[in-house]
């Protein structure tokens, strides 16, 4: 009795208590976890017993802090308006859920899974289920329930000593027990793997979207398709009518084989821009544009190049960033597509955009890409908007930083020394510009609180790289959608779009719209073409030498 009123004290202290520690470094917080090896040992069994509740629980606790989580990201038995049960802790940021942890309760334990022979550290949740017994699948179901309820994916299951991370809420057509789950064994043990224990659940990786990211490529689950065609024909012969194969034999010979040459490019300028004459033509080229859906992209809306003002999002400015794919065969139009709809956008002044063409692939490790990937950004932004890098325009931009900097350690010497004020100020600024990832998120910020537009970033030929360059940029595009707020619209080959799939690295987030650009009918477009060249070539107004040309 005495003991359990020792318990609860010691439980309505911890609940009531404030934080005093600030976000750890991971040398730190290995540090923190050595204090915690040598004041528990490495005996996770000791803390089995039912007098050792109230320890596991405070163990959960050091561990939650050490990893960055103040006593005020997570609230210890949270209820819920839907469910008669307690989440033991619902770790949370800035009022959004991040994951829940279920704790074992007084007199449980994980039973005889020390001795389970686990060597790797991710496993099918039926497995576990299976190897922990039914004392933990218990506690899975709580988590797992509680989850659901308040619709977070990502739940923890510890002893305090031992920790599995699951994925609870599957996405598509998964079942749950398919799904890949990742169990840490005893952490406080020498060999445990404390870096990869950082990097999924430290606050700063959480809020980096490394938890989501993780679990996303551990359980991907790819799109399903009928087939490409071209695996499925091989190679494909155009074969016309008798009566056509003349023109368009002449036209493959002497028109699109030297297409380039210098002396053929006014051709180029008749048929296609200059002359009025091709306007009583484009009615027809727009209905041959309208193509059917292919089958093996149901998911993806279909797409003309008509349809340009329905292919900006309503929401750009609203600043929650998202992702869009443009897919479709070689030579669609895709970029011309994507710029043209961007200049038209910009022209009327509904959004700000910036162009990053991706066919120079730069060479390095994966940092070094990434880092390419920022710069070419910021870079395009600063070209687009120079007055962003104006002393005027940064003085708002970084106004928080600067009052920071002035009210800071050195308030007095400031006041005594306005010169000095001057001078940390733009040293501040510099640095600040200097780093494109703090850059761009302040100064899109005050653009779109200042212009009321959205911002879109175009990054284009993603598929000119190797796979593991394309596979960084789809996550550059990620994280610079969530970071800043905008849009990103990336296009790719439809060939790419289905390796990407098929082997791992494009795992379309379920917030991405994915759209396929309709591929012309490409000889109904040439015989538009031609029938043009023929009433030219018979006007009575076009000089001999370019009736040659034609």
């Amino acid at each position: 009795m005495v003991a359990d009123q020792k318990n609860l004290a010691m439980l309505k202290k911890r609940k009531t208590q404030k934080t005093k520690t600030k976000p750890r470094t991971r040398e730190a917080a290995l540090e923190a976890l050595e204090e915690l090896r040598e004041q528990h040992g490495y005996d996770a069994e000791k803390l089995a017993g039912e007098n050792e509740a109230t320890t596991r629980l405070l163990l959960i606790d050091r561990i939650l802090q050490l990893l960055g989580w103040e006593l005020e990201n997570f609230n210890p038995e949270h209820s819920l308006s839907n469910d008669p049960g307690f989440i033991d802790y619902l770790v949370s940021y800035d009022k959004e859920p991040q994951f829940v942890v279920e704790a074992k309760k007084r007199g449980t334990t994980f039973g005889h899974s020390l001795r389970v022979n686990l060597k790797k550290k991710s496993y099918k949740l039926n497995y576990i289920r299976t190897a922990f017994g039914p004392t933990v699948n218990e506690v899975i179901e709580q988590a797992t329930r509680y989850s659901e309820s308040i619709c977070i994916p990502y739940a923890v299951v510890t002893n305090g000593v031992e920790w599995i991370v699951l994925q609870t809420i599957p996405f598509g057509t998964q079942k749950p027990e398919d799904l890949n789950c990742v169990y840490f064994g005893n952490i406080l043990a020498p060999e445990a793997g404390f870096e990869f224990f950082w990097e999924l659940l430290s606050k700063d990786s959480v809020l980096d979207g490394n938890l989501a990211n993780y679990f996303s490529e551990l359980n991907v689950e790819f799109s399903e398709f009928c087939r490409i065609p071209e695996n499925e024909l091989g190679e494909i012969e155009w074969t016309p009518e008798k009566e056509k194969s003349l023109y368009l034999q002449e036209l493959y010979d002497y028109f699109l084989n030297e297409i380039t040459d210098e002396s053929r490019r006014l051709m180029l300028e008749h048929c296609f821009v200059s002359s009025d004459a091709l306007d009583q033509y484009q009615g027809d080229l727009r209905r041959i544009l309208r193509d059917s859906v292919p089958a093996y992209m149901a998911d993806a809306e279909d797409l003309s190049p008509d349809d340009r003002r329905c292919f900006i999002p309503g929401g750009t400015g609203d600043k929650k960033g998202r992702v869009i794919l443009v897919t479709g065969s070689v030579g669609c139009g895709k970029t011309t597509f994507v710029t043209k709809t961007l200049i038209e956008a910009r022209s009327e002044r509904r959004l700000e955009s910036v162009f990053i063409n991706l066919i120079d692939e730069t060479k390095g490790d994966p940092d070094t890409f990434k880092k390419f990937l920022w710069d070419e950004v910021a870079k395009g932004w600063k070209e687009r908007f120079p007055s962003a890098i104006s002393s005027k325009v940064l003085k708002k931009t970084f106004s928080r930083q600067i009052k920071a900097l002035r009210e800071g350690p050195d308030e007095d010497l400031f006041d005594l020394d306005e010169a000095a004020f001057l001078k940390r100020r733009s040293e501040l600024l510099n640095s600040l510009i200097d780093s494109p990832e703090d850059f761009l998120q302040a100064s899109w910020d005050y653009y779109s609180r200042v212009e009321g537009k959205g911002i879109v970033v175009f990054l284009d030929n993603i598929d000119r790289a190797s796979e593991e360059y394309q596979k960084l940029t789809y996550a550059f595009a990620h994280k610079l959608a969530r970071k800043t707020g905008v849009t990103v619209i990336v296009t790719m080959r439809e060939v790419t779009f289905f390796r990407g799939k098929e082997f791992g690295f494009l795992d379309v987030r379920s917030d991405d719209k994915v759209y396929y650009l309709r591929s012309p009918d490409l000889v109904q477009i040439l015989s538009k073409r031609l029938q043009y060249a023929g009433v030219q070539v018979s006007s009575e107004g076009l000089a001999e030498g370019k009736k040659a040309d034609y």
